[in-house]
């Protein structure tokens, strides 16, 4: 079975934005239930933008709302993604916040990822301050790194300034080739999960206007590569 078909058969995912509504959540999970008997061998739920602002309460309870959810829409996660934008200008009282939220409403075993987006940045810091910061508030060993979520392989990318189109260094991308070219050696025929907040420019709706430009080619080849990569970033977008 081609790894594109097989995934459609093994994976239960869901992808939002908190700058959209969640009533379609529920009805989402149903309809794959009921089309397809066969227990998921993966569930994650995958958001971004959650934009939490000291200056207003409206972004936390969407975001409460958001948790409870994807909770009942998938009451079994595996993995929780956050691709970017926590927080609306990563200050440490935004992460506090944030954080308490997502620290009451995670279900207990659930592998949690976080990736920076370029509003982590907007705090006045400096860029490698903000990293730290994002670092010790988010509990990751580092601003990129690899996971195994029962057995598969989850990359996540984070940006490397508060660009809006997003800066991904060439090192990154490099590491990026050398953990795709290792998971497929491993498991060629196994779907591979590749996280990161801004798309790449001009290679889906909307691209045309912004998205990462600086080393886009690298990136883009890079991924081209691997065809059983799944590329999520920012809201509502899954390219494979």
């Amino acid at each position: 079975m081609k790894a594109k078909n097989k995934f459609a058969a093994m994976l239960t995912v869901v992808t939002v934005g908190l700058t959209t509504s969640l009533s379609s959540v529920q009805a989402f999970s149903e309809s794959s239930n009921s089309e397809n008997k066969r227990k998921p061998e993966l569930v994650f739920p995958v958001i971004s933008d959650v934009h939490i602002d000291d200056g207003s309460t409206a972004d936390m309870n969407k975001f409460r709302t958001a948790m409870d959810q994807l909770n009942k829409a998938a009451p079994k996660q595996d993995a929780f993604v956050v691709v970017g934008d926590l927080t609306d200008y990563g200050y440490a009282t935004e992460y506090d916040k944030f954080f308490s939220i997502y620290n009451e409403k995670k279900q207990a075993d659930v592998q949690s990822m976080f990736t920076m987006g370029n509003h982590d940045y907007w705090n006045g810091l400096s860029v490698e301050k903000a990293q730290d910061r994002f670092l010790e508030k988010s509990g990751m060993d580092s601003l990129y790194y690899h996971k195994k979520v029962n057995g598969y392989d989850f990359i996540t990318l984070s940006p490397e300034n508060g660009n809006t189109h997003g800066l991904y260094s060439v090192n990154q991308i490099n590491w990026l080739g050398e953990k795709l070219a290792a998971a497929e050696k491993e498991n060629p025929d196994q779907p591979i999960f590749v996280f990161l907040h801004q798309h790449i420019k001009d290679t889906v709706y909307g691209s045309d206007l912004w998205g990462t430009q600086e080393n886009k080619e690298l990136l883009y080849d890079t991924l081209k590569k691997h065809p059983q990569s799944y590329y999520f970033f920012r809201p509502f977008s899954l390219s494979t």
